[in-house]
């Protein structure tokens, strides 16, 4: 245990009494039909249960040499669907309703059993819904190991349970990035879990459109349902050691049998009402340590962790999103490199994310998407390296998409001081490996509500550019940032017809700063960062002609935050222009044309635009009726973010570029004098260590578990008298079973162990006569001969014997 982040190394006994063995081959041999992938025998034995059993209740088994990678598996196949049968070590085969849904009083569970050197998988659930899956070890297995197989299996409970060690498989194309977990349907609950040693994923939520394979028109999910369901519970897992990602949440399941793209996961209260409102998804208590790629990476709507602990990886976690909905992080715990120092690379003390590039970075959280909030979280042991850049907030890298205005922190404590000994904020260009100067680099921003990263309350960080930076703000050099005191927003444009985009591309430029051009790749929608509040403006233009159809949103505008900005257009042009926030319009017939900029700026409504016709210039203004609140998550508060929509339906569009003419001394602006203007400070460790509601903490004993105390069971049978009852013991046993100790439970207190002396009245023989005595002492009768005697009771009399 390392501040809170618990890493504390698993044991688990692979050994049962109970033990079912495939019988198999010394080596590969060539019916396999997959000698080339693996020159060893993979043709197991399989344990399969199928619908309309009894129950199942299979506990303290060991299975070893079981399921089947073999290409004879592959033929067989469902052919209108071109889905596999498999044959896997336990094996829950569309047993459908199996809980009190399907009427059974006491579902069915795998527990406290084992799984090793399995050749597919080690347990699946398929087309089942209510099986519990408990306190097992999975070692060593081929493909995903804990495996819902084809989206419909729902109410199952994974608790417990230890993957070690899994390996690429043959059998769907997603083995080649295995996952110890792989979750492909939401309803599902998945607590106190270890995944370890993966060589792609410890954890994979991926859902498919609808169930596929022989779950496919089972009436198991709607299509889309899984997409709009949220995650049923995720509680205390670990995962590390992985190639890949420890906590993986994106892609879709494909009728190939890969998975791939975005998992567009947008969870409702009411899945299949669009109309619904969004459903929150919470991750609680993650422990996510020495994956190599990342720690986490989650892509959907509404996500929340709460509670997590993340240390000594590439990245420790990052959102992505799915849908306009936010995500939190709250009451974390991210180190950079621990005192867990793993096994040393060459050449270093302590083992790197990447061996093979040791100049890759270390970054606890990244900003991605957004909007994202961080808060409550701590951070520590991101200290500056000479071989790789360290950061302990940091942003997606070589991005190319656009990223939310509003993301902030608050709250955020740091163990370590800044620049003396490594970097609260990293971010940079290519002038170092592994960053770059996309578009999404460009405009990487985030919010300091509270001052608890910058020191300045209220200020946002942005990328020191000309563009972007004003005499109000200062570049904190460690960080290659800047820190300004004014709230940016974003402009941002989607060129609507795919044969525009690519062919020209947007740039702006602010009035007080003609000469500096800001250029964006319309392959994507282009953004810009824009401060906020009326003192700067900006224009907007064209590379190589002016596009048919683009829209323009404003983010991160509220009241009294608002940016004035001009577009260029032909002179001639003819156009209609659409609003859809603050105020809808539907025409440029709804519009109200203003003789002025002046009246413009002093429009409160939002139907205003001003056209000057000899420059080419459109202008708006971006304005919004609420203000933020400290509730408010929403890239816009109120009703949404301003939003215009302008088609141009005839002019001379290749007249696209309108600086010369605007830039003339006609749209010149003075840099204002600015208000407050921020300085260079110290910035030592605000905490040296994480309070006990930061991280997960200890991850054992289990917290979701009622603690029970051990209780003995009855006594057995005294054991036989073992020598004539003379004077010997008897014993008797019990055990601490009824229950065990679990869960940090007290032992049983007492004896398990019981003995008494022989009752010698229990062993007198049927005609009455007892057992003789002992020999008396030797009673001499002359010379070296004397007599001795012993006696034993019959019915009435004594009956002596002499010798």
């Amino acid at each position: 245990m390392t501040y809170n982040v618990d890493m504390r190394g698993e044991v688990a006994l692979l050994t049962r009494n109970i033990q079912i063995e495939g019988e198999m081959e010394e080596r590969c041999y060539i019916s396999n039909g997959n000698c080339n992938n693996f020159l060893y025998d993979t043709f197991g034995g399989h344990l399969k249960f199928v619908r309309g059993f009894e129950n199942v209740h299979l506990e303290g088994v060991e299975l070893y040499h079981m399921g089947q990678q073999t290409e004879k598996v592959l033929s067989i196949r469902i052919t209108t669907l071109g889905f596999f049968i498999g044959y896997y070590p336990v094996h829950f085969h569309m047993c459908h309703d199996v809980d009190g849904v399907g009427n059974y009083s006491h579902p069915p569970y795998f527990r406290d059993s084992t799984v090793h050197h399995s050749f597919s998988r080690c347990v699946t659930v398929h087309g089942t819904s209510g099986v519990t899956v408990q306190d097992n070890v999975c070692y060593d297995s081929l493909g995903h190991s804990y495996f819902l197989e084809d989206g419909g299996e729902k109410r199952n409970l994974l608790d417990g349970n230890i993957g070690l060690s899994t390996k690429k498989g043959k059998i769907l194309k997603s083995d080649s990035r295995p996952a110890t977990y792989w979750m492909t349907n939401p309803i599902n609950s998945l607590r106190n879990n270890v995944a370890a040693g993966s060589e792609a994923y410890g954890i994979w939520y991926v859902f498919p459109d609808e169930p596929y394979g022989p779950s496919f028109g089972k009436d198991f999910m709607q299509k889309y349902e899984a997409m709009h369901t949220p995650i049923l519970e995720f509680d205390n897992n670990v995962a590390h050691s992985n190639e890949d990602t420890g906590l993986f949440a994106d892609n879709k399941v494909l009728q190939s049998s890969d998975a791939t793209g975005s998992n567009e996961y947008s969870p409702r209260i009411y899945p299949m009402d669009p109309n619904s409102p969004p459903a929150s998804v919470n991750f609680t208590r993650p422990t996510l340590y020495k994956n190599r790629r990342g720690n986490m990476f989650l892509r959907g709507g509404w996500l929340r962790v709460d509670r997590g602990s993340f240390a000594d990886s590439s990245v420790g976690a990052t959102f992505a999103k799915s849908d306009d909905q936010q995500q939190f992080l709250y009451n974390s715990v991210f180190l950079g490199e621990s005192k867990n120092i793993g096994e040393p690379h060459i050449g270093m003390s302590r083992s790197l994310p990447d061996p093979d590039n040791i100049h890759t970075h270390i970054e606890g959280f990244s900003f991605y998407d957004g909007p994202v909030y961080v808060e409550n979280s701590w951070f520590s042991n991101f200290i500056r390296h000479h071989l790789y850049p360290v950061g302990a907030v940091g942003f997606n890298r070589n991005d190319q998409n656009p990223s939310s205005a509003v993301s902030s922190v608050m709250g955020v404590k740091f163990g370590f001081d800044d620049d003396a000994q490594g970097n609260r904020v990293y971010h940079t260009d290519t002038s170092i490996s592994g960053f770059s100067d996309h578009d999404g680099d460009d405009v990487a921003t985030v919010r300091d509500i509270d001052g608890s990263l910058t020191g300045y309350v209220g200020s946002q960080l942005v990328r020191p550019t000309d563009f972007n930076i004003n005499a109000g703000c200062y570049v904190r050099t460690n960080w290659n940032m800047a820190i300004c005191p004014q709230s940016y927003g974003k402009l941002t444009i989607q060129l609507e017809s795919e044969a525009d985009r690519g062919k020209t591309s947007p740039f702006a430029v602010r009035d007080d700063k003609p000469t500096v051009k800001e250029t964006r790749d319309s392959t994507h929608p282009a953004q810009f960062l824009t401060i906020l509040g009326g003192d700067y403006s900006y224009t907007i233009n064209w590379s190589n002609y002016v596009p048919h159809q683009f829209s323009i949103r404003g983010e991160g505008i509220e009241h009294g935050k608002w940016v004035r900005f001009g577009v260029c257009l032909p002179r001639d042009v003819m156009i209609d222009i659409t609003s859809y926030k603050p105020k809808y319009l539907g025409s440029i017939h709804d519009w109200t044309l203003t003789q002025t900029l002046d009246d413009l700026e002093a429009d409160t409504v939002g139907d205003k635009y001003f056209w000057d016709s000899y420059v080419g210039l459109l202008f708006f203004k971006f304005m919004n009726y609420n203000t933020r609140t400290i509730n408010d998550t929403t890239e816009c508060p109120g009703s949404g973010c301003p939003e215009i929509k302008i088609t141009v339906t005839g002019g001379n569009t290749l007249d696209a570029d309108c600086t010369q003419r605007a830039y003339n001394g006609a749209y010149n602006r003075n840099a204002p004098t600015e208000k407050v203007v921020l300085k260079q400070i110290d910035l030592p460790a605000s905490l040296a260590a994480p309070t006990s509601s930061m991280g997960a903490g200890e991850t054992r004993p289990f917290g979701t578990r009622r603690t029970l105390d051990g209780k003995f069971g009855r006594w057995t049978d005294w054991t036989p008298c073992s020598k004539n009852c003379l004077g010997e013991n008897q014993y008797r046993y019990r055990s601490c079973n009824q229950p065990i100790p679990q869960n940090g439970g007290r032992n049983c207190v007492g004896n398990a162990v019981d003995s008494r002396k022989c009752d010698q009245r229990k062993c007198t023989r049927r005609d009455g006569r007892s057992i003789f005595r002992r020999w008396s002492r030797c009673r001499r009768t002359g010379g070296r001969h004397g007599v001795q005697t012993r006696r034993r009771r019959l019915r009435r009399n004594e009956e002596v014997r002499p010798r």
